[in-house]
Formats: structure tokens, sequence, C-alpha cells
């Protein structure tokens, strides 16, 4: 079967998230910056079903000497299907969502997830790998059952 957009955007998650398809609670992970004063990447990945788990990633930013992490590209994932798909998206002037508020898909989804592959692509050539974050342990998934209700 012939790669689609999707399914590459699945394979550069697993190329840079350890054991992805493996990963059955929540936990957070970071990427080094690759040279100094360079971005760090942050990761949470939520397992929300059986086989589907919900990527975050942040980048660091600065703004007025303050640094603060701040969401970026929000990722739905089916493993048992091995795809996944950019359902949010933030950058200095725009916030993205898969459905716009008339409930109908919104018309840049195309566009959005092939910019997203291409981040992760860029991740992967930089060498960015997630590692558990430091002094962090998973959420085990009962406590992520009893925050959701």
């Amino acid at each position: 079967m012939a790669p689609t957009l999707y399914s590459r955007i699945y394979s550069r998650l697993s190329d840079l998230i350890p054991s992805f398809a493996l990963i059955t609670q929540a936990g957070a992970m970071y990427a080094a910056p690759r040279q100094k004063d360079d971005m760090a990447l942050f990761c949470v990945v939520t397992p929300t079903a059986p086989g589907i788990a919900r990527v975050e990633i942040a980048h660091d930013q600065v703004t007025s000497s303050q640094a603060y992490s701040e969401p970026w590209m929000i990722f739905e994932v089916d493993h048992l299907s091995a795809t996944a798909e950019l359902i949010g998206f933030t950058d200095e002037r725009v916030y993205y969502k898969k459905v716009a508020l008339d409930d109908q898909l919104n018309r840049q989804r195309t566009s959005l997830n092939v910019y997203a592959v291409n981040w992760l692509a860029c991740f992967i050539n930089l060498h960015f790998q997630f590692a558990l974050a430091p002094n962090t342990s998973p959420i085990p998934s009962a406590e992520i059952t009893a925050m959701a209700i």
C-alpha cells in the first residue's frame, strides 16, 4: 500500500518518540536543544482509548526575556491504522483546529498536515529525539480517567 500523508506523520512521530506504539500511559518527554540558545522540544503522549493517543508537541519560546512553553502541534494518533493527523496548531499569529465552529472540516486541513509532516522531518534531520523528561514519572491511567470526568 502506498504511504499517505497521515501514515507519513505517524512514521515521523514514531521516529521521534521511542517505543511510540507501546506507550500505554500518559508521559512527558523532552528533546534537548542541539546547540546553545537553540529551541528545545517538549512532548506529552496521552492514550485516550485502546490504540488511540493524543500527542502534543511544544517548543520553548522566549519573549521579553521570559522563557515559557506554548502549545504548538497537537496530533490524534491511531496506532491500529498507523496514521496520525494534526488536529490543533498554534504559532505566533494563528490557532488552527481541525473542525471549525460550524462543525465542518477546516479547509486548511491538508496544507497544515503537509506543514506538520515537514516540520517533523526537520526535527528528525536535526537529530531531535524525545526522552522521558527529567524528574517526571508517567501518570497512571486511572488518574487520567479520573481527571477526564
